[in-house]
């Protein structure tokens, strides 16, 4: 008889855990065993795709744990070998699908921008966990509108075999832009019962749109719709003379904040006619004006006019028999730009009203600066003066004159009645110069400036040489004594030294002391008699000198 026949066994592939796996996570494979009578013992080989994972069978069940697969399909199987007698068995084949992985996109809520500002890398700054590309939309440069908008991107990995596309959105405030309007009119002054054009243009980071209100004061003139360049009008008719405050207010739209901008528009009566001699005035600003009210009827007009600087009174006149009134200004106007009106009373006849305005220019009055200074030349240690004379035909120039020494800082002075003094006190040597100047200032022109030059020379010194002894012998010790003075300056302080000669021969150099002296001592003068000459080499601002005596020494 031949061997036996080992019984059969029976080898089953059990679930994948995770049963969805994606690339990255391991999976656990597992398979049981059975057979007819004893639990069946030995090993499992898991084939997944070419690649093999030994286990142990434990109680019919055999695991192993997978990694490092692919995403997409793999074929698994399992086959038993046995060590207590059952024959081999190999199981069925099954699928194990391995999902695509999701990177990990992140991408901060941009800063708010305004409308009008390009998107740029600082909103568009997405990143990924892995290796890809990203692709914005909208991209980088465009142009968003005001409100909350929705950016996003898409990412696609470098790896699409094991990593799926993804998009990330965030949401971008846009604020809306600030706009500016100018406001016009035309003409301005107004003339009263003729129509006037008020033209607003508004601009902002893109071309605005929208309806522009105008008003005088409070009330609605008219509403107007921005044409393509910005601008709206507004043709009205003014009812009355005076000031109106005329304003324009842009509404704003989807993408542009409201604004506003007024102007004062004069609105003249023609009735009222206001001349002046002359605008060209200098200061003190003085011409003849005359106002003359033409009559809404045969009745020759009464009644006063004001003369009016801006919002200052000037004058009240009175209507003379031909309707007109006639004055010379007085005071004089300030130096500056004036506008002049005429305010008509009105009468029974005649209604209330305001002129043309008229400006004046009043230029300052030219003034006349004179400069006396002395000294042009002296010696270190005085000082340097001036006065200084500012006048015109207008009396005498008000302010300040100034003065630079030498290039220096600028320093003012105060005129009173029209004179100022300045004093520089011990400048140093050498060629030194002061420009002094008069700026404008309130009703007085400016002066040109003038340049005055001195010289400073050093200080004359005097110097004293006294010896210890004029009679002694050889041997002896001898100290020579030297004092160093100026009539102008007063002794040098510590400034310069003395060099003590014997003849041509030079005995010692000493530095002067803060009050100008110096001293040397000394016992090695020749038997005779001998010359002894001190000399002051001069100091900063000093200049030099020298004094000699003779010293006898006996054997």
């Amino acid at each position: 008889t031949g061997p036996a026949t080992p019984p059969a066994s029976t080898i089953v592939l059990g679930a994948f855990s995770p049963a969805s796996p994606i690339y990255g996570q391991a999976v656990t494979l597992s398979a049981t065993v059975s057979g007819p009578s004893v639990t069946p013992t030995g090993t499992v080989v898991f084939t997944v795709d070419t690649s093999t994972y030994n286990a142990t069978l434990v109680n019919g069940a055999a695991t192993a744990l997978v990694t490092g697969l692919t995403a997409g399909s793999h074929h698994v199987s399992a086959a038993y070998s046995s060590t207590n007698g059952y024959a081999a068995a190999t199981s069925s084949t099954a699928m194990l699908v391995i999902g695509q992985a999701t990177p990990v996109v992140t991408w901060a809520t941009p800063v708010a921008i305004t409308y009008g500002t390009a998107l740029s890398a600082k909103q568009l700054d997405a990143s990924a966990n892995v290796a890809g590309t990203l692709a914005y939309s909208p991209a980088a440069g465009a142009v968003l509108n005001a409100g909350t908008q929705t950016l996003s991107v898409l990412f696609t990995p470098s790896d699409t075999t094991d990593y799926q596309s993804v998009t990330q959105t965030v949401q971008l405030a846009v604020n809306q832009a600030a706009t500016t309007v100018v406001l016009s009119a035309n003409p301005n002054p107004a003339a009263q019962g003729k129509p006037d054009v008020l033209t607003a243009t508004v601009t902002g980071a893109v071309q605005p749109s929208g309806t522009i209100v105008f008003l005088s004061g409070a009330t609605a003139l008219c509403t107007s719709t921005l044409n393509n360049s910005g601008v709206a009008t507004c043709t009205f008719t003014p009812a009355a003379s005076g000031t109106l405050a005329i304003s324009a207010q842009y509404q704003g739209d989807a993408n542009h904040l409201g604004s506003s901008a007024s102007l004062t528009l004069n609105v003249y009566d023609t009735a009222i006619s206001l001349q002046l001699a002359s605008t060209q005035l200098t200061y003190p600003g003085a011409t003849n004006v005359t106002v003359c009210v033409s009559g809404a009827t045969k009745a020759t007009p009464t009644g006063t006019v004001q003369i009016d600087d801006g919002t200052t009174t000037l004058t009240t006149l009175t209507l003379g028999g031909n309707g007109c009134a006639y004055w010379y200004i007085s005071p004089g106007l300030n130096a500056g730009t004036h506008t002049i009106t005429a305010v008509y009373s009105g009468d029974k006849n005649n209604p209330p009203g305001t002129s043309d305005p008229t400006v004046v220019t009043v230029s300052p009055v030219p003034v006349t600066m004179s400069v006396s200074c002395w000294n042009s030349s002296f010696p270190y240690g005085g000082n340097f003066q001036c006065t200084v004379n500012v006048s015109s035909n207008a009396g005498a120039a008000q302010g300040n004159i100034t003065y630079s020494y030498d290039g220096g800082a600028s320093v003012a002075v105060p005129l009173s009645g029209g004179n100022a003094q300045f004093t520089i006190t011990e400048p140093t040597v050498g060629n030194q110069s002061v420009v002094i100047g008069y700026a404008q200032q309130t009703n007085y022109a400016a002066a040109t400036p003038q340049t005055e030059n001195f010289t400073v020379t050093p200080a004359p010194v005097n110097v004293s040489l006294t010896p210890s002894t004029y009679y002694t012998t050889v041997g002896s010790s001898v100290t020579l004594a030297v004092s160093v003075t100026s009539w102008s300056a007063g002794p040098p302080n510590a400034n310069g030294t003395v060099s003590f000669y014997d003849g041509s021969t030079l005995l010692a150099t000493v530095p002067v002391n803060s009050s100008g002296d110096a001293s040397y001592t000394t016992s090695s003068l020749p038997v005779g008699k001998q010359t002894i000459t001190a000399t002051y080499a001069g100091g900063v601002n000093y200049a030099s000198g020298s004094s000699s005596a003779t010293i006898t020494l006996a054997p």
